[in-house]
């Protein structure tokens, strides 16, 4: 998220505050900004709309993150970037994943050494350097990859979810 969606955000955590009949105070609210802040705004959106379908009790920001589909990355979704990354033309504009994306090049050996593996050997090495990652990339205030956070566009473009005041 960016400062210019702090009021969206404040409007969403309200109907939360509402809908579930307990308090938002300003804490609470820069609690929240701070453990969803690397998400963008209409991911957010998207897991307060289906906290509101499917929760009972005022949800916790992993609870917002789990409903959005955005937790941590898992193998297959760094693969399946990484193969993307690897078949891109080196002269084509930088992705949002890109500093992931130089990050898992990086823990694999280099460029080369990610090409050389097999598909299935690289989703063995990116199961187990999955913590590692999500450390390392948090540490250097890398955003993470997720489902939710890729598909957003594709879903702006075929006119699903759009982003609209709460």
């Amino acid at each position: 998220m960016t400062e210019n969606d702090r009021e969206i955000f404040g409007q969403l955590m309200a109907l939360l505050s509402a809908t579930f009949r307990e308090p938002m105070n300003a804490f609470r609210a820069v609690a929240y900004w701070h453990a969803l802040a690397d998400l963008p705004i209409e991911t957010v959106r998207c897991g307060v709309e289906q906290a509101l379908k499917t929760c009972r009790f005022f949800p916790r920001p992993a609870e917002l993150r789990d409903a959005a589909g955005a937790g941590v990355p898992d193998a297959s979704l760094i693969e399946s970037l990484l193969l993307e990354h690897l078949r891109r033309p080196g002269g084509e504009r930088m992705t949002p994943t890109e500093p992931f994306l130089r990050l898992v090049v990086e823990r694999l050996g280099g460029i080369r050494a990610a090409g050389n593996l097999s598909t299935e050997d690289r989703l063995d090495v990116l199961g187990r350097l999955v913590p590692a990652l999500v450390h390392a990339a948090g540490v250097r205030r890398i955003p993470l990859p997720t489902e939710a956070a890729l598909d957003a566009p594709r879903r702006l473009a075929l006119g699903g979810n759009r982003p609209e005041e709460p």
